[in-house]
């Protein structure tokens, strides 16, 4: 495999990437490979101009189970502790008619950082007068 390209090659290429020169002119002024330059162009019209490391893209179909729906449930699972996954399905079934099965949930869940050990202590904290 090659190593990446320095970054004075790479704004070197997009100065003449913009300038409209062709890729051919571009391997010979850059000193680099026909597959240097198209990937170059690609990630430029993905990224809108920016140089980055990865596509702003995402990869498979967007979430069923937004950001807002977790932290929604999160707010709720501070009342109720002791819900079981298949509860949480069918609460956001009731509030949000959605489907979404119990891997994905407890995925998410996990993405935001709760587990039934953060729940439980979220939702009961402890006071200075339990220990004493």
């Amino acid at each position: 495999m090659a190593p990446n390209l320095d970054r004075e090659t790479k704004i070197i290429m997009k100065r003449l990437v913009d300038q409209g020169l062709k890729n051919k002119e571009i391997q010979q002024q850059a000193n680099t490979s026909h597959q240097s330059i198209s990937l170059l162009r690609s990630n430029l019209k993905i990224s809108d101009g920016e140089f980055t490391t990865k596509p702003r893209l995402s990869n498979g179909p967007p979430r069923a189970l937004t950001a807002e729906m977790v932290k929604a449930l999160t707010t709720y699972l501070i009342g109720k502790p002791n819900l079981e996954l298949h509860e949480m399905l069918w609460w956001l079934w009731d509030e949000y008619g959605l489907i979404t099965s119990k891997p994905t949930l407890s995925r998410r869940l996990k993405e935001a950082g709760w587990s039934h050990k953060v729940v439980r202590v979220v939702s009961h904290p402890l006071s200075v007068s339990d220990h004493l």
